[in-house]
């Protein structure tokens, strides 16, 4: 009895997180509103590898050239991400979006995907998904900067940017601070409107 149990557990342990068809329920106006929303954090900066770790690391707010940017969270599983990440790559292809956009993607999941999986994802020309834009690769517990100073700070990257699930957009200003913030999952060209009225 005592073994029927133990194997019991192990296989729910083992079985993965979703295992029941996903319901879509419809959203109402008030729950989209509190899910593009203007957060109170930083001013923060961050200042990672880049995805081809060979070309050094990349700071946000130095590369922003004074102008806002847009943060897309990703990680290489994630479905929506992909769907957000064509869209953004659609919209700045057919000029919805500006070419002179500041977009930068950061890898979410550092410690569940790796580069590899993530460069197969988003570093490959010949996919969908391609990230024509810088993605960065911070590691878990990698320290925000302060935007001000330039110093660490005590808040690690996650926790200073609002602890994003994936994906989540947001946007930063010149001086560090989230002013915008989506966490649609799938791409909605709504939001992307929204987003060219920020950027």
């Amino acid at each position: 009895m005592k073994g029927n149990i133990l194997a019991l557990l192990i296989v729910l342990f083992c079985l993965p997180g979703c295992v029941e068809p996903m319901v879509i329920e419809p959203v109402s106006q008030e729950q989209e509103n509190q899910e593009n929303r203007i957060i109170d954090a930083g001013p923060y900066n961050i200042n990672a590898p880049l995805l081809n770790s060979s070309q050094g690391n990349f700071d946000i707010l130095q590369n922003s050239n004074g102008n806002n940017t847009l943060l897309i969270w990703v990680a290489a599983g994630c479905s929506g991400c992909h769907d957000w990440t064509e869209m953004v790559s659609e919209s700045l292809s057919n000029g919805s979006i500006s070419n002179q956009s500041n977009i930068v993607s950061i890898h979410r999941y550092p410690s569940f995907e790796s580069n590899e999986r993530l460069q197969n994802t988003y570093g490959n020309e010949s996919k969908s998904t391609y990230t024509p834009w810088p993605l960065i690769t911070p590691s878990d517990g990698d320290l925000a900067l302060n935007a001000s100073t330039g110093n660490e700070t005590s808040v690690t990257i996650v926790e200073a940017y609002d602890q994003p699930v994936t994906p989540t957009l947001q946007i930063v200003d010149s001086q560090g601070y989230i002013i915008w913030q989506s966490a649609t999952y799938w791409a909605d060209f709504e939001v992307i409107e929204e987003i060219t009225t920020l950027i």
